[in-house]
Protein backbone atom coordinates (compact mmCIF):
# COMPACT_ATOMS: atom_id res chain seq x y z
CA UNK A 1 0.00 0.00 0.00
CA UNK A 2 2.70 2.24 1.09
CA UNK A 3 4.63 1.52 -1.97
CA UNK A 4 1.59 2.90 -4.49
CA UNK A 5 1.62 5.74 -2.91
CA UNK A 6 5.16 6.81 -3.20
CA UNK A 7 5.62 6.11 -6.99
CA UNK A 8 3.02 8.39 -8.17
CA UNK A 9 4.16 11.50 -6.00
CA UNK A 10 7.74 10.08 -7.47
CA UNK A 11 6.66 10.97 -10.76
CA UNK A 12 4.54 14.32 -10.01
CA UNK A 13 8.21 15.65 -8.59
CA UNK A 14 10.08 14.26 -11.43
CA UNK A 15 7.22 16.19 -14.11
CA UNK A 16 7.50 18.96 -12.03
CA UNK A 17 11.13 19.32 -11.92
CA UNK A 18 10.80 18.26 -16.13
CA UNK A 19 8.64 21.97 -16.14
CA UNK A 20 10.68 23.86 -14.60
CA UNK A 21 13.88 22.73 -16.52
CA UNK A 22 12.50 23.36 -19.71
CA UNK A 23 10.78 26.67 -18.56
CA UNK A 24 14.70 28.24 -18.28
CA UNK A 25 15.60 26.30 -20.79
CA UNK A 26 16.39 27.46 -24.68
CA UNK A 27 13.64 27.13 -26.97
CA UNK A 28 15.08 24.01 -28.67
CA UNK A 29 16.24 22.43 -25.11
CA UNK A 30 12.92 23.01 -24.11
CA UNK A 31 11.44 21.17 -26.83
CA UNK A 32 13.59 18.34 -26.43
CA UNK A 33 12.77 18.20 -22.31
CA UNK A 34 8.93 17.99 -23.46
CA UNK A 35 9.40 15.36 -25.36
CA UNK A 36 11.95 13.55 -23.55
CA UNK A 37 9.61 13.67 -20.11
CA UNK A 38 6.52 12.44 -22.22
CA UNK A 39 7.98 10.15 -23.61
CA UNK A 40 9.71 8.92 -20.33
CA UNK A 41 6.36 9.03 -19.18
CA UNK A 42 4.95 7.05 -21.13
CA UNK A 43 7.41 4.29 -21.13
CA UNK A 44 9.00 4.23 -17.46
CA UNK A 45 6.47 5.92 -15.20
CA UNK A 46 4.18 3.63 -13.17
CA UNK A 47 0.79 4.30 -13.11
CA UNK A 48 -1.12 6.14 -12.23
CA UNK A 49 1.01 8.36 -14.64
CA UNK A 50 1.16 12.04 -14.30
CA UNK A 51 -0.23 14.42 -17.64
CA UNK A 52 1.85 15.09 -20.43
CA UNK A 53 3.63 18.19 -20.50
CA UNK A 54 2.58 20.30 -23.15
CA UNK A 55 4.14 23.26 -24.87
CA UNK A 56 1.35 25.82 -23.72
CA UNK A 57 2.81 24.78 -19.96
CA UNK A 58 6.18 25.97 -20.55
CA UNK A 59 6.13 28.53 -23.83
CA UNK A 60 2.64 29.99 -23.08
CA UNK A 61 2.31 31.25 -26.65
CA UNK A 62 4.67 30.15 -29.11
CA UNK A 63 4.73 30.01 -32.96
CA UNK A 64 3.28 26.60 -33.54
CA UNK A 65 5.47 25.82 -37.03
CA UNK A 66 8.58 26.55 -35.02
CA UNK A 67 7.97 24.17 -32.08
CA UNK A 68 7.09 21.43 -34.56
CA UNK A 69 9.98 22.31 -36.48
CA UNK A 70 11.93 22.12 -33.04
CA UNK A 71 10.24 18.98 -31.82
CA UNK A 72 11.13 16.90 -35.46
CA UNK A 73 15.05 17.51 -34.47
CA UNK A 74 13.91 16.30 -30.86
CA UNK A 75 12.85 13.49 -31.97
CA UNK A 76 15.38 13.13 -34.81
CA UNK A 77 18.40 13.58 -31.48
CA UNK A 78 16.75 10.83 -29.35
CA UNK A 79 15.77 8.09 -32.60
CA UNK A 80 19.63 8.86 -33.51
CA UNK A 81 21.09 8.73 -29.90
CA UNK A 82 20.21 4.95 -30.23
CA UNK A 83 23.26 4.04 -31.90
CA UNK A 84 25.26 5.67 -28.70
CA UNK A 85 23.70 3.35 -26.82
CA UNK A 86 24.44 0.49 -29.19
CA UNK A 87 28.15 1.95 -28.93
CA UNK A 88 28.29 1.54 -25.08
CA UNK A 89 27.16 -1.94 -25.45
CA UNK A 90 29.59 -3.02 -28.31
CA UNK A 91 27.14 -4.32 -30.36
CA UNK A 92 29.01 -6.27 -33.25
CA UNK A 93 27.80 -4.01 -36.15
CA UNK A 94 28.21 -0.78 -34.82
CA UNK A 95 31.72 0.71 -35.79
CA UNK A 96 32.12 3.54 -33.42
CA UNK A 97 33.39 3.57 -30.17
CA UNK A 98 31.03 4.97 -27.50
CA UNK A 99 33.37 8.51 -27.29
CA UNK A 100 33.27 8.54 -30.90
CA UNK A 101 29.43 7.68 -31.61
CA UNK A 102 28.85 10.95 -28.66
CA UNK A 103 30.65 13.20 -30.79
CA UNK A 104 28.81 12.26 -33.98
CA UNK A 105 25.65 12.67 -32.21
CA UNK A 106 26.41 16.14 -31.15
CA UNK A 107 28.14 16.93 -34.85
CA UNK A 108 25.00 15.61 -36.45
CA UNK A 109 22.59 17.25 -34.12
CA UNK A 110 24.18 20.82 -33.62
CA UNK A 111 21.98 23.38 -31.44
CA UNK A 112 21.28 21.49 -28.39
CA UNK A 113 22.81 21.66 -24.69
CA UNK A 114 24.82 19.14 -23.02
CA UNK A 115 22.12 18.11 -21.02
CA UNK A 116 19.80 17.17 -24.03
CA UNK A 117 22.87 15.26 -25.46
CA UNK A 118 23.46 13.31 -21.98
CA UNK A 119 19.23 12.75 -21.44
CA UNK A 120 19.00 11.26 -25.21
CA UNK A 121 22.05 8.96 -24.82
CA UNK A 122 21.24 7.92 -21.47
CA UNK A 123 17.50 7.09 -22.23
CA UNK A 124 19.25 4.62 -25.81
CA UNK A 125 21.67 2.88 -23.24
CA UNK A 126 18.56 2.46 -21.02
CA UNK A 127 16.68 0.89 -24.27
CA UNK A 128 19.62 -1.01 -25.65
CA UNK A 129 20.62 -3.06 -21.87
Amino acid sequence: MWLSWLFPRKCEKERASFVEEARRAAFLDAVFLIHHANTYRQRWWPYPRPPEITPEEIFGSFDRHEFEEALGKARKLSSDAAYTGMAYFRYEHVKHTYAQARRLLRAEHPGFSERSYELATSAAITDMR
